[in-house]
């Protein structure tokens, strides 16, 4: 029995390669690239330099051709993501572009789902999708590949002792966000 081959993320159905379109930006919860494909936002990364965020998106998607947005597209988009990092709480403007299967979206509808400013335990999170408890573990994988900072809020998971279980952008970037929704 021969296996169906996976379609190539990185290129649509015709073959072409797909673009992601970036800008960088600086804020409070310091600097960041933030990107776009054709079915909307793809990443947040949140790093040290233009040269490693770049580098850091460039590994997330291997085979994309990357476009550095005009001023004007670049400065809405950077606009709207320090907006969502001064109130995280709030709605993006833009879709999110994640193709990580049924498990992946799952996790992320019930994290967008957790109240703004609560925690939730990743046991909490698999029972809330239907899965078994020992998803967990696969839900702080998820945690752990995270490409979009703060629009799907894995900051708000947490273990039952009240450690950080596998947030990718530092626990003083987690406890500040945390704060910041808990205010609002």
């Amino acid at each position: 029995m021969s296996k169906t081959a996976r379609p190539d993320p990185t290129t649509s159905q015709t073959g072409e390669v797909r673009n992601i379109i970036y800008t960088y930006g600086k804020s409070t919860l310091g600097d960041f690239i933030a990107a776009v494909d054709r079915s909307g936002l793809c990443a947040i990364l949140f790093g040290d330099s233009q040269t490693d965020l770049f580098d850091e998106l460039g590994d997330a998607f291997p085979k994309r051709v990357f476009t550095q947005a005009c001023p004007t597209y670049g400065g809405f988009l950077a606009t709207a993501v320090v907006g969502l990092i001064q109130r995280p709480s709030m709605s993006l403007a833009f879709p999110i572009s994640i193709d990580d299967g049924d498990f992946g979206q799952m996790v992320r509808a019930a994290l967008r789902f957790t109240k703004a400013g609560k925690t939730i335990t990743p046991e909490e999170i698999a029972e809330m999708i239907g899965a078994s408890p020992l998803a967990a573990a696969n839900v702080r994988e998820c945690a752990k590949n995270d490409l979009v900072a703060v629009a799907v809020p894995f900051h708000r998971m947490q273990e039952q002792d009240g450690s950080n279980p596998a947030y990718r952008w530092g626990e003083d970037r987690r406890r500040a966000l945390l704060d910041r929704e808990a205010a609002t």
